[in-house]
């Protein structure tokens, strides 16, 4: 499975590393901070992307391909992010701290036909979780979480 893992700051960093831990996934980190990138350089099953995701059209570029997508972007940007990695029409788990509330996606993520699960408080380790291959095998056709407890 290609796993793509948009943001390599902190929460990314641990989720690209517990999915690289795992061997199970053909895996890519993109992120536009290089020194974030070089922390990553020595872990095996992984690839790193320097890119802008906030540029236009990048998402739909670099997302293209791959099976599943995990948004673990700044909070600013991770409705944005979310909502065009749906586009794109790849499954997606996402991490990212946004104040928007995640319903409206729901429609797109019926619309493709993908699997879509978004929220605020989401470890790294339940997003390696979710990002399981059982999990995976037969996602659903679409699924919207969210817990903003804070």
């Amino acid at each position: 499975m290609k796993v793509i893992v948009l943001g390599a700051g902190r929460v990314g960093e641990a989720i690209a590393r517990d999915l690289a831990a795992g061997g199970n996934f053909d895996l890519t980190v993109a992120d536009v901070s290089q020194p974030a990138l070089d922390r990553l350089a020595g872990v095996n099953g992984l690839t790193t992307v320097r890119a802008d995701i906030a540029a236009p059209g990048a998402i739909g570029r670099l997302v293209g391909g791959f099976d599943l997508a995990v948004g673990a972007v700044p909070g600013p940007m991770g409705f944005a992010t979310l909502g065009r990695i749906i586009d794109a029409g790849i499954h997606v788990v996402d991490i990212s701290l946004f104040e928007e509330e995640p319903w409206p996606l729901n429609t797109l993520a019926i619309e493709t036909r993908r699997a879509m699960t978004s929220s605020s408080t989401t470890s790294p380790q339940e997003a390696s979780i979710l990002t399981s291959p059982r999990n995976l095998c037969d996602p659903p056709t679409h699924r919207v979480t969210a817990d903003r407890r804070r």
